[in-house]
């Protein structure tokens, strides 16, 4: 989901045009973790690698209580995401 081995991966995709793909970012970051998680990143290579559309998750994986992650998922940009997966 995150770090160097799928962005290894993702850098080294054989590209092939493809139509109607949508690539969709399935969890968040980590929120206290100063070392980046290079979600955004490789959303961004698998998408132009496929002539896709990258969508990103862009919240905590982890959040302090139910009431919060279920006010995020009422955000339309988030629930976008969500209906995705």
């Amino acid at each position: 989901s995150w770090g160097n081995t799928l962005t290894a991966v993702s850098e080294q995709l054989i590209p092939c045009d493809k139509k109607n793909i949508k690539i969709v970012q399935l969890n968040g970051g980590i929120a206290k973790n100063i070392i980046p998680t290079k979600g955004e990143l490789i959303i961004q290579n698998f998408s132009e690698n496929y002539n896709a559309t990258g969508y990103i998750l862009p919240v905590p994986s982890f959040v302090d209580n139910s009431g919060i992650a279920k006010a995020i998922k009422q955000d339309s940009k988030i629930n976008e995401v969500f209906e995705l997966m």
